[in-house]
């Protein structure tokens, strides 16, 4: 636009006062770096008020009465404050479980039994769950995206045998309707010992599933059947396991953390 425009002036001004083709070089470069300031102008601005817009509505959304409805909670979810249970009160924080689970607070852990979930995080859909436990025989669940009992994804780390060398694997479970529709299992290149603590850490985010054991990771699936819910922890007949302490964090949308750190983008300042 700039180009054409200095050309018709150019043209105006010839027929007035004749050949200016010693300036012509001059005006056209000029009207072409003018051009780029302006769009670089325009770029720098929009980023300005796209970090402001978000710094305001990440502000907004920290207010717990926000509802996640409005068009702050929409644009930026922010993330919560971690929850961590160390079950000192009990079961209080976890939805009731069958009626035979055998789940119960023992000694300050959780032994678990039959799945229950974690009531805040019940409703959820990208979140960090770490947690530390030991195995006393057999093996330890956990469910993610559980919206109840009859439908979650499904995590078991088992010890097979024991010994120094590799003896665990990591079973994965789909449950839909009740029914456990896949079942698979994968040899771990760690060993676990029988009576000892080890760390979990497992990360949901979107239908992508990473997981850690002992910060080595040891699984990465995706699946994209059930879209929301919580946490909770399993065992299956013959396993006796328990939990020191769980800790859980919900995980920010993929736009929220691009608008807040419109600094990532880089632009090309080539004028």
């Amino acid at each position: 636009m700039y180009r054409s425009r200095s050309a018709r002036a150019l043209r105006e001004t010839e027929d007035q006062f004749g050949n200016l083709d010693p300036w012509r070089g001059k005006l056209d470069s000029h009207s072409r770096v003018s051009g780029k300031r302006i769009f670089a102008t325009v770029v720098m601005v929009g980023l300005t008020l796209g970090g402001g817009l978000a710094f305001l509505l990440r502000s907004q959304n920290s207010d717990a009465s926000t509802p996640a409805s409005t068009v702050a909670g929409f644009i930026y979810r922010q993330t919560a404050e971690p929850l961590r249970e160390d079950f000192h009160s009990g079961l209080k924080s976890w939805l009731d479980g069958p009626e035979d689970s055998g789940a119960r607070v023992w000694d300050g852990r959780l032994r678990p039994g039959g799945l229950r979930i974690w009531k805040p995080t019940q409703r959820l859909e990208n979140y960090e769950l770490e947690f530390t436990c030991k195995i006393e025989r057999k093996g330890l669940g956990w469910g993610f995206r559980a919206s109840d009992r009859r439908h979650y994804y499904g995590q078991k780390l088992q010890i097979l045998r024991a010994g120094p060398k590799p003896n665990a694997q990591l079973v994965r479970l789909v449950v839909l309707d009740g029914k456990v529709l896949e079942r698979s299992a994968a040899a771990l290149s760690l060993t676990l010992n029988q009576g000892q603590d080890f760390h979990v850490r497992l990360i949901v985010d979107g239908g992508h599933f990473l997981t850690w054991v002992n910060g080595q990771i040891v699984s990465s699936w995706s699946d994209d059947r059930l879209k929301r819910g919580g946490v909770g922890f399993f065992a299956e007949d013959g396993e006796v396991s328990s939990l020191k302490w769980a800790k859980f964090s919900e995980r920010d949308s993929m736009l929220g953390r691009i608008l807040a750190h419109p600094s990532l983008l880089v632009l090309p300042w080539g004028y």
